[in-house]
């Protein structure tokens, strides 16, 4: 990598930095693009040059967080594997995205948090529930069983993901991983939607 190519990925982060710290204190709406450029040290014209507009910056970042999930979640070799839920152990699966929440905390408490965005917390129950649709379908025998689960775990699971990331009681990585692993393995075994 040349020099200039490092100066625009370490502007753009800083820029991405700056941008996190106003829109979790204020929201998108507050955010100005004048504040943010002074804020960030950075030119108008060096903003314009890499985003849009301050949507832009936000797209990027959710884009980036949830393709990094994509990319944890589909690793050939990190498949789920129901033992790990049987005999009380953090799948690899689930201690690899909770480590990927810690790598990136700031951006998921900002987006997740009070002035997040709503949208992002919907594509990413989408995505969890489109990734175990078919588990719970099979399991459950039951396509209409089968989503109303997924969706239900999803919900779930990303209220663990807020508690984990909030300031309040700590609670490791490990201990997150085995409570999301129990979330599952309540939703696969013993939650029934039609009696």
């Amino acid at each position: 990598m040349n020099r200039r190519e490092f100066s625009k990925i370490e502007t753009v982060k800083h820029i991405k930095s700056n941008f996190l710290l106003s829109y979790e204190s204020y929201g998108i709406d507050k955010i100005n693009i004048n504040e943010l450029c002074k804020q960030a040290m950075v030119a108008k014209s060096t903003f314009y040059q890499y985003f849009d507009d301050k949507y832009a910056v936000l797209e990027e970042i959710e884009k980036e967080l949830l393709e990094g999930l994509i990319s944890i979640v589909f690793e050939p070799e990190e498949e789920l594997n129901i033992a790990h839920l049987l005999n009380g152990t953090p799948a690899p699966i689930a201690l690899n995205v909770i480590h990927f929440l810690d790598e990136h905390k700031r951006e998921f408490r900002a987006i997740l948090g009070q002035n997040g965005d709503p949208a992002f917390v919907k594509k990413w129950h989408k995505y969890i529930m489109r990734s175990y649709e078919e588990l719970f379908r099979d399991k459950k025998k039951a396509a209409k069983q089968g989503k109303l689960t997924a969706s239900l775990f999803a919900s779930s699971l990303l209220e663990l993901y807020r508690f984990y990331l909030s300031d309040s009681p700590k609670m490791s990585a490990k201990e997150c991983a085995i409570l999301a692993g129990n979330i599952l393995k309540c939703f696969l075994f013993d939650f029934e939607a039609f009696v």
